[in-house]
């Protein structure tokens, strides 16, 4: 069973400098031992990543246009927008990724089609 502990709402340029007091605060009202998963929406960067994995927790988020992807060793960089059309109707695991051609960000990524129609 999953529950919502806290949530926060970040006006656009706030989570820059805002991570360490979340994440601290977060970390203050969950016991020791739990498992932890924080979802986020597309706009949190690489900075929050690591520090939650620094709390030895688990992260996912979306991951939107504009951003770059490096599936495998020896493939070339593509963008988000490029890879899209590649999701299918079902639920992939792509393995450990690069995240951001500036980051080179390790991550698993695992892709999910949502029909908004």
């Amino acid at each position: 069973m999953s529950l919502p502990l806290y949530q926060d709402v970040f006006e656009e340029g706030e989570l820059k400098g805002r991570t360490v007091e979340f994440l601290n605060k977060l970390k203050s009202i969950i016991p020791d031992g739990k498992k932890v998963i924080v979802i986020m929406d597309a706009g949190f960067h690489i900075e929050w990543f690591k520090e939650i994995e620094k709390q030895v927790w688990s992260w996912v988020c979306r991951v939107r246009q504009g951003k770059d992807l490096k599936l495998a060793k020896n493939e070339d960089w593509i963008s988000v927008e490029n890879f899209m059309p590649s999701i299918g109707s079902k639920t992939m695991e792509c393995g450990t990724i690069l995240l951001t051609k500036a980051h080179k960000y390790s991550c698993r990524m695992v892709t999910t089609y949502v029909n908004s129609g």
